[in-house]
């Protein structure tokens, strides 16, 4: 996890009130200057990643449990309204 990202989660998890963020707005205005540091970071990518991490744990519970099977099913996560 980069610096700036860790910087963000520190503010987020301060023990006191005060020191914490004042509202939503500033929150979402250093994750977007997070992002935008980051460079080309997608809806997409954050799916991709999710799906990745989720497979990564499934993996790791299996191998917990002497080969037992993931516990995850493969999905597909995507970022589109879902159909009404």
């Amino acid at each position: 996890m980069g610096r700036p990202t860790r910087a963000v989660l520190r503010e987020l998890l301060r023990r006191e009130p005060a020191e914490r963020y004042p509202s939503a707005q500033a929150l979402q205005e250093d994750l977007a200057s997070v992002l935008r540091e980051r460079g080309g970071y997608s809806p997409k990518n954050a799916a991709d990643e999710i799906q990745a991490a989720v497979k990564r744990a499934g993996e790791a519970l299996a191998d917990d449990e002497d080969g037992a099977q993931s516990a995850f099913c493969v999905d597909t996560l995507t970022t589109e309204p879902s159909p009404a």
